[in-house]
């Protein structure tokens, strides 16, 4: 094995570029929407996209759940706002209830989404303050009685993807929540074992992805992986072991790129298999042997701080704002969220708050509509709107 020289390796990555293009197509990022993430005791919370002990409904309660807590409300609730009688065409399985610490009695928002058997679940839960609201941003709910309207009963569910481009995330909540505050799972495609409740990624799914952050105070780890008939990709970047107030520490990074069709195009030099293991890249080419190059990894090396305004509601910290509750509009006055700030070791910076959440909305996948906004608006909330 030979040492690339700079000119060398220069002429690799230029080489690596047509593949780079090909793995980009098929390579999907999770995006940081999902890097949410305190001190805060996670004693029995279960990441395994199943309602556990220690849990009670909270409205809208579930949907096709079965093993949710509760009665009509907790258990089969697919349905538009407070009135049940409402069918909504959006029969995806959810729960959204409450988890309390049996060690601590802390009061935690448990949220599920999805079924990992049908290649997408995601599972979180985030500190509960006050009866209603968070520590992450965007508009809370009211849930006070089946008077209440729609748009005042779903909160941030009213235009959670910021189609109106006046709602920023002070109103989406995107971006805004602590990761200090979050443990979460997300898996995408994948295998998953309903007995075992064991998710895995095998060489017959053609993508997986998870994302698991199950410890408060840490970074989360990424898996992601390709399989196809003519290359296999794995990514997986592990800052598991790393608290949010750590720049010095970067992530375990595997990326390897395995081409396994014979009749890839030839260019010069010749495409080979691709291995990263944190920081030595090994590259075995066809035409020349293997070679490797060191690098220095900067992924995981970042920090967060909160906001400058840290507000306490029953002895919960967080970084929204309010100067009270107006009886007759039914909503808060003066809403305002503080975001806090990422830092990152090499100068650079990735500006969740100003992403455009909605070009990762398929509307294909969702018939067009993206909250109870638009379900209204297309009549598909009947006396609910």
């Amino acid at each position: 094995m030979k040492i690339l020289t700079q000119s060398e390796g220069l002429q690799f990555v230029l080489a690596l570029s047509k593949i780079e293009n090909i793995v980009a197509r098929l390579f999907k990022t999770l995006p940081l929407l999902f890097l949410f993430g305190s001190a805060y005791a996670s004693t029995g919370m279960t990441l395994n996209f199943n309602v556990g002990p220690h849990n009670n409904s909270f409205a809208p309660g579930a949907c096709d759940m079965s093993n949710a807590p509760g009665s009509a409300v907790g258990s089969s609730m697919c349905s538009i706002g407070s009135m049940m009688t409402v069918p909504d065409l959006d029969n995806t399985r959810f729960f959204h209830g409450t988890y309390t610490d049996p060690d601590t009695s802390a009061s935690y928002w448990h949220t599920i989404v999805g079924d990992p058997s049908t290649g997408f679940a995601m599972e979180s839960y985030i500190p509960r303050v006050n009866a209603y609201e968070s520590t992450s941003g965007g508009k809370p709910s009211r849930i006070m009685g089946w008077s209440t309207p729609l748009e005042v009963f779903s909160g941030n569910g009213w235009d959670p993807l910021g189609i109106d481009p006046s709602r920023g995330f002070d109103y989406t909540g995107n971006a805004t929540a602590d990761p200090t505050k979050v443990i979460m799972r997300q898996v995408m495609g994948g295998t998953w074992d309903s007995v075992t409740g064991d998710w895995s990624c095998n060489t017959t799914d053609g993508y997986c992805s998870e994302f698991l952050k199950d410890q408060f105070l840490f970074k989360p780890k990424i898996t992601q992986k390709i399989n196809e008939s003519d290359m296999v990709q794995n990514f997986v970047m592990d800052m598991s072991t790393i608290s949010y107030s750590d720049d010095t520490t970067a992530g375990s990074i595997i990326n390897t790129l395995t081409i396994t069709d014979p009749d890839m195009p030839d260019f010069a030099p010749t495409a080979g298999d691709f291995q990263m293991i944190d920081g030595l890249i090994t590259i075995s080419r066809p035409d020349s042997g293997s070679s490797s190059i060191n690098t220095n990894v900067t992924g995981g090396r970042y920090t967060y701080t909160q906001c400058s305004s840290l507000q306490n509601s029953s002895g919960v910290e967080h970084c929204w704002q309010t100067t009270g509750w107006d009886n007759t509009a039914q909503d808060f006055i003066n809403w305002d969220y503080e975001e806090g700030t990422y830092s990152y070791v090499d100068g650079g910076a990735a500006d969740v708050m100003n992403y455009e959440w909605d070009v990762y909305w398929d509307p294909s996948q969702n018939g067009g509509i993206a909250g109870n906004e638009s379900k209204c608006l297309n009549g598909l909330g009947a006396n609910s709107c």
